[in-house]
């Protein structure tokens, strides 16, 4: 009984500390924060709105109202917004095109080239990400900067969670109040420009 009264204790002081930070915000409205691993092109499709789904081989770990950091690829290599996942399909090659089709209004040629060339012959699993409530950073946030900060860290070859060494990172260097205004509009669910 002690042991029970003690995480309840626990608990309650956790929360109470944490309810004051953005941060819970975000834990109480979003599974998880990823970082997710773009070329150039297409990362800046997404910031500029005219890129609306996500093929990924599916390695799960991704779910509806996650954050999704997006991270230019070389040569750009660099931090350069953030969106929110509004949903997730998974499924083989056919299936994945069907949802594109009925899903994605801002799919081009170039990605359609891409994803035959690439899963049309994948007998693995693949996920389609519904892209939304993107929010472009204010600037850059580019690698060599959070290099200084962590100079061990390496940016995903797809995706992964971020670490909360990362987020204070990225909050440093956007500046802590543009990027707890991102993070609140985003919990609140606000899209905006």
């Amino acid at each position: 009984m002690r042991e029970l009264v003690e995480v309840m204790v626990v608990k309650k002081l956790c929360l109470r500390v944490l309810s004051n930070s953005v941060e819970q915000m975000l834990v109480k409205s979003v599974t998880k924060l990823i970082v997710m691993a773009f070329k150039p092109l297409y990362a800046l499709k997404i910031v500029n709105r005219v890129k609306d789904c996500e093929v990924r081989t599916y390695f799960g770990n991704i779910e509806r109202n996650d954050l999704v950091l997006i991270y230019a690829s070389s040569p750009r290599k660099a931090f350069l917004g953030i969106f929110r996942v509004l949903d997730i399909a998974v499924g083989y090659y056919d299936d994945i095109v069907s949802y594109l089709r009925k899903g994605c209004k801002f799919f081009d040629e170039d990605n359609w080239h891409f994803i035959e060339e690439h899963y049309s012959k994948s007998w693995r699993k693949l996920m389609v990400i519904k892209i939304g409530d993107v929010k472009a950073f204010p600037r850059e946030a580019p690698l060599h900067e959070v290099r200084k900060y962590i100079p061990s860290y390496r940016p995903p070859l797809s995706y992964v969670e971020a670490s909360h060494e990362l987020v204070s990172v990225l909050k440093q260097i956007l500046g802590a109040s543009v990027w707890e205004d991102i993070i609140t509009k985003l919990s609140k669910g606000e899209s905006h420009q």
